[in-house]
């Protein structure tokens, strides 16, 4: 008799030759890796709103780009996180349709949008209208996110079939996470401005409390033999 422990229970369900595991398809690569070449461009056009200074004063004026330099390490950050975050659902996601593609490209409207948020908030951190733009974007890529997910996992619509229940909602709490922060500081916002940009770090550490699995470690689960005992 086959011993399954504890770990294969809570991550595996059993494979029924009904349910075979789906090869990833090319098309699927390709989506990823033109998605990738958009979140590369998005992170280095961050930096290009920081300029080098020239004519007296050298110190001072690149002492004075300070709010420029937390910016790109805020949206730098962000555009990693959300690449992060594209790159484990896209490793349990084996097929694609039009929806998904649909779904994928409004994700990668914001992030392309994100350097011109980062320049607002790096030039006019003061200003609420600046912190409004910043996080709706922001909130608004981690919702497309979450679609991209919660569509792709629908009845195992675009997975594995034996991908376990458990996995699926973790990563939906996951997906919560930086759009419920961002989009809450708006109204923060009203309040204090500080409190607000603090909140968005929250939002950046907040996912690393809710432990994941990787799909590597998943599959690995599914196809490792376990120890028999007679």
């Amino acid at each position: 008799m086959r011993a399954r422990g504890p770990v294969y229970h809570r991550h595996v369900r059993r494979r029924s030759a009904a349910a075979p595991a789906r090869e990833r398809s090319r098309d699927t690569d390709r989506l990823v890796f033109f998605s990738d070449a958009v979140f590369a461009f998005a992170m280095t056009l961050l930096v290009q709103r920081i300029l080098v200074p020239t004519g007296p004063n050298y110190t001072h004026q690149v002492l004075a780009q300070w709010p420029k330099y937390l910016s790109y390490l805020l949206s730098f950050a962000v555009v990693g996180r959300y690449w992060l975050s594209h790159h484990r659902l896209f490793a349990f996601i084996r097929q694609w349709d039009g929806v998904l593609i649909r779904l994928n490209l409004l994700l990668l409207l914001f992030i392309a949008f994100m350097p011109f948020c980062a320049a607002m908030i790096g030039q006019r951190a003061g200003y609420r209208i600046s912190l409004i733009f910043y996080a709706s974007t922001v909130g608004a890529a981690g919702l497309a996110s979450l679609l991209i997910w919660v569509y792709a996992t629908h009845d195992h619509r675009l997975v594995d079939a034996d991908l376990d229940a458990a996995v699926i909602r973790r990563y939906r709490t996951r997906g919560i996470v930086a759009p419920l922060v961002f989009f809450l500081s708006i109204p923060l916002s009203l309040v204090s401005l500080n409190a607000a940009y603090v909140s968005w770090f929250v939002a950046l550490l907040a996912p690393t409390v809710v432990r994941t699995d990787s799909p590597r470690r998943h599959r690995e689960t599914v196809s490792t033999p376990r120890p028999s005992h007679k």
